[in-house]
This record gives structure tokens, C-alpha cells and sequence, in this order.
């Protein structure tokens, strides 16, 4: 061979080494594969990590819901069809093409406050299949746990004489089977059952029993209860007429004076503060509201404002007659006002009997721990022994903050928090009327008798300045970080009453026949609904 012809031959095969252009498709052809499986596996990937997301929020929400409507430490199968319910419709068939769905949920096998529940499925591929993986198993988990935490909750509770009747009626009652006052006390319970739940805290109870006074005396001391007491003198006649059209014979500006040494009291114990002290634990311990705040002479001067320290202030001893409460004698008041007298409408005269009324209800009970449910609905019947009298709302919610504080007489034994975790503070409270002090009144109650002494200070008539002042009462009460829930039994207006609730969800109209329910339903809003897992 030439060599001309050897080194054309090189030339050519050095060209076709160097020339790959014949290699490109087979290149592209033995990618694609991989290619594929990358793309199609991130495609898939994604679609189950958004699956999973769904399985997880239905999971969630199954389990929480479960664990609120629990009443207390017990799982039942109703609380598992709610779970069930509530997964279903988060998850319902057919999301994202899933298979083999499954939930479960049940009790802790070791936390009573606890639940535990899980949820898995297969998710479908698509372009995995080529390489044989037809489907992507996701699971999540979705343990709840309701903290209750430490909580002290006073029960402010209507023991006026409309209690004795059924929903609906009216009139004189006594009291039977139906009447709000049996469903009340039975009501209690299912707050006592959805707060029994087992978890970590302490939740204690106290009782506030209110119609136009309320019964506290016991937790009082001597130096917070005057020693002497001034009533209106109504045996002189002073032929003053009020605005309701009565005529009485009592002259405003003239009161004698009661020292506990001269009254009913007298032979108990050989000194004033004996006879105090007797007083006190009597158990007809109803007391006179003191003086606001602001005010700096007694005879009481109340406002309709509340202020923190109308809460909080106590005397500073015997001689402090401004900062210390009166006694509801109401033997002493019939000694002073109501012998010799006569109230006349006219033209007809009548005998003062119908218009005079006094209650005094049973005794407030202090926050304290019940440990078992029979404990706690006993305190509440001892509570709700007596029922009558009118309705004064002011002097039942502003005794519960006294009662709730951990600022005033009671701080010692009210702490704001346990073990470094705080201590939330709950009103509920609960009546099935409207303020009235007009409708009779001559009323005897924690604020003299209206239409003798007036004491509540303000514009509009007695009910309107009550109203008020229980509004004032309310608003400062939430200011102090205490949650106020409100229960409006039987109650065709509830206009003075509804804007007292902390919001308009812890607010509750009920006819009597799902009382248990809504305290349940409260006793379910206590408390830190948490996931664990």
C-alpha cells in the first residue's frame, strides 16, 4: 500500500475516533431511565408528603375532639365515634386516591389525662410503578393530653325565691322535682365530672350563695364587722313620701344607734368581741355592704363604680368603721322600723306585713378541694339550703371576687400560682332573673332598705344604679384576669346580665333541662387542650 494511501487510511480512522455524534441518542436513550425514576419519584414523593399533611390534620383533630368531650377520666365508645366522626370528615374516603385507610384511638394505658391515636394509609404512585413500587405507605401519630392546670372556680349561684318554681311559672312556689333550684344542684355536677379528669394541678371550689345579701361572716374577722350599728329611726314620723307613691313614718335624718352588747347578742360571751365572735359563726352571719372605697363617712355611701380596693382593702382595726361590714339583723331592724308603723297606699290603708321581707341565704363556702363528686354536690346542697328573697346581682359577684382574690383577705391561702405554674381563677356565675329592688322596697337587704335609705349613690332609678354597679363589678373582675362565665336560667331578658360574661361563648341561656350539660360544657373550657405527639 502507497504510502499516500496509509496515511489517508490514519486520517480517516483518527476522524472517526474523534467524531461522537453517532453516540448521542444512545446516551439520551440509556438516561432516561434514571431520569424518569428521579422525576417520577419526586412527583410521587410529593403527593404522599401532601397526603400525610391531611392524615395528620384529621388525625389531630379526631383525637382533640375525643378528648374535650370526655366528661372526666372515662374514654367511652361515644368518645370514640366522635373521634371516628371527626377523622372522617377531615379524611374522608377518596383523598388523594388513598387506600387502606385506618384510625385508632383509646385511652393511655398509663396517663388518665392522656389519649392516644394513630392513622395510616397507602398512598398510590404513578410513574413508580415502572420500577414496581405501587404504593407509598405514610402513618402519623396523635396523642392528646388535656392539662386542667391549677384552677380555683367560684360558683355564684341565684338562691332568690323564684328558684322554688319550675321553669316557666311564677307566682309563690315551693320547691319540687322540677323546680330550678333542684336542677341547679344536680346541674353542678357535670362541672365537677369534666374537671375529675386525673391530670396534674389542683382545682378548687368555692360557693357564693347571693339574694340581697349574702352569708360570709364566719370568714370574716372581728375587726371587719362594726361593733355598732345605726338604724333608721322610723318610729318618729316624718311623713316622708318616695317616688313609688308610699308614705312611711321614718325621717331619714335620724337614726339610733344598735352596739352588739344591747342586741340579740347580748348574752353571748362577757365582752363585745365574744358577742362578735358568736355572731360570726352562728351561721347567720348575712352582713350589710360597707361603704366604697371612696367614701369617708358611715353611714354607708356606695358607689356604683368598684374599684380594686372596694375588693381588696380591709380594715386596719376596730376603729377603721369605714372598711368593716354591718350586720343583717334583721331582728334589730324589725325592733326599729318596722314596730309602730304603718306603710299606706292610697286611698286604701294596709298593714306593712306584704311589703316586709328578709332573707339571709345559707352559709358561702371558701375555695377548696373536693376529692370526690358526692363531697362536692354536698357543699353545693348545703349551700343552696335556704332559698329567698330578692335579687341583687352587685352584692353576689363582688363577695365571689372577694372570695377569688389573691390580694385581699384571703391571700394568704389564695396563691397565684402552684409549683411555678399559675393558678387561673373562674366566676360562674348563674341566676334566673334580673335585678330588682323596686318591685318591693322594702326589701331588707345587704344595702338597708331602699325606699328608707338609698344607699347606692348614682344617676337612674335603684335598679338601674344596681345594674350598674353589678356591670362595674364584672368589668373589674376581668381586668383581674379572672374568667367570667355567665348562666341565664329561665331568663326572657338578659340585656343586664350577658355583657357581665368574659365573651359572648361563655355566655349560656338554659330552660332548665340542660343545666348538667352547659357546666359540663363549661368544665370542658377549663383548661389547656394540648397535642403530646
Amino acid at each position: 500500500m502507497a504510502r499516500s494511501q496509509i496515511s489517508r487510511a490514519a486520517t480517516l480512522l483518527q476522524r472517526l475516533r474523534a467524531n461522537q455524534s453517532g453516540n448521542v441518542l444512545a446516551m439520551m436513550a440509556a438516561s432516561m431511565v434514571p431520569l424518569a425514576g428521579m422525576v417520577g419519584g419526586g412527583l410521587d414523593m410529593s403527593r404522599a408528603y401532601m397526603a400525610r399533611a391531611k392524615l395528620q390534620n384529621a388525625c389531630d383533630a379526631a383525637s382533640l375532639a375525643s378528648r374535650q368531650g370526655m366528661t372526666g377520666r372515662n374514654f367511652t365508645s361515644a368518645d370514640e365515634a366522635t373521634a371516628q366522626r371527626f377523622f372522617d370528615f377531615n379524611f374522608p374516603a377518596g383523598t388523594m386516591d388513598a387506600r387502606n385507610v385506618t384510625f385508632s384511638v383509646a385511652a393511655h394505658p398509663t396517663d388518665v389525662a392522656a389519649l392516644q391515636a394513630s392513622a395510616s394509609a397507602d398512598i398510590p404512585t404513578s410513574l413508580m410503578k415502572i420500577f414496581g413500587k405501587t404504593n407509598i405507605a405514610i402513618s402519623v401519630d396523635c396523642n392528646t393530653k388535656r392539662d386542667i392546670g391549677n384552677n380555683d372556680v367560684m360558683l355564684v349561684l341565684d338562691v332568690t325565691g323564684s328558684m322554688l318554681c319550675a321553669p316557666g311559672t311564677t307566682g309563690t312556689c315551693s320547691e319540687g322535682p322540677s323546680s330550678k333550684i333542684r336542677r341547679l344542684r344536680t346541674g353542678t355536677e357535670g362541672l365537677y365530672r369534666a374537671l375529675d379528669d386525673g391530670s396534674s394541678g389542683q382545682t378548687r371550689y368555692g360557693i357564693m350563695p347571693y339574694s340581697g345579701t349574702v352569708n360570709v361572716a364566719r370568714q370574716l374577722t372581728n375587726n371587719q364587722v362594726v361593733t355598732s350599728m345605726q338604724y333608721p329611726d322610723c318610729n318618729r314620723y316624718g311623713g316622708v313620701s318616695t317616688p313609688s307613691g308610699y308614705y312611711y313614718g321614718c325621717n331619714r335624718a335620724t337614726y339610733r344607734t344598735v352596739h352588739i352588747d344591747n342586741s340579740r347578742w347580748a348574752s353571748s360571751g362577757s365582752s363585745s368581741s365574744a358577742r362578735l365572735a358568736a355572731w360570726r359563726a352562728s351561721g347567720q352571719g348575712c352582713i350589710e355592704e360597707r361603704a366604697s372605697i371612696s367614701s369617708s363617712s358611715y353611714l354607708p355611701q356606695i358607689q356604683t363604680a368598684v374599684e380594686r380596693d372596694d375588693i381588696d382593702r380591709m380594715s386596719g382595726g376596730s376603729w377603721d368603721i369605714n372598711r368593716q361590714w354591718g350586720r343583717y339583723d334583721y331582728e334589730e331592724w324589725t325592733s326599729f322600723v318596722k314596730s309602730g308603723y304603718r306603710i299606706r297606699w292610697a286611698p286604701a290603708a294596709i298593714n306593712d306585713a306584704p311589703y316586709w321581707q328578709v332573707a339571709c341565704p345559707s352559709e358561702a363556702k371558701k375555695l377548696a378541694v373536693y376529692g370526690t363528686e358526692s363531697g362536692f354536690r354536698a357543699a353545693v346542697d348545703s349551700a343552696t339550703a335556704k332559698v329567698s328573697g330578692g335579687t341583687y346581682h352587685d352584692i353576689g359577684i363582688i363577695w365571689g371576687m372577694r372570695f377569688l382574690s389573691s390580694t385581699g383577705m384571703f391571700a394568704a391561702t389564695n396563691p397565684t400560682s402552684i409549683d411555678d405554674y399559675p393558678v387561673n381563677k373562674h366566676i360562674i356565675f348563674m341566676t334566673d332573673g334580673r335585678t330588682d329592688t323596686q318591685t318591693n322596697p322594702w326589701f331588707y337587704s345587704a344595702y338597708g332598705v331602699n325606699a328608707v335609705e338609698n344607699r347606692v349613690q348614682g344617676t337612674g332609678n335603684s335598679d338601674e344604679r344596681h345594674v350598674a354597679r353589678f356591670q362595674s363589678a364584672c368589668a373589674l373582675a376581668r381586668s383581674m384576669g379572672i374568667t367570667i362565665w355567665v348562666i341565664a336560667l329561665d331568663v326572657a331578658d338578659t340585656s343586664d346580665i350577658k355583657p357581665c360574661a368574659t365573651s359572648a361563648g361563655q355566655f349560656y341561656t338554659s330552660d332548665g333541662t340542660d343545666l348538667e350539660s352547659i357546666f359540663t360544657q363549661i368544665g370542658q373550657g377549663i383548661g389547656d387542650l394540648r397535642l403530646t405527639s
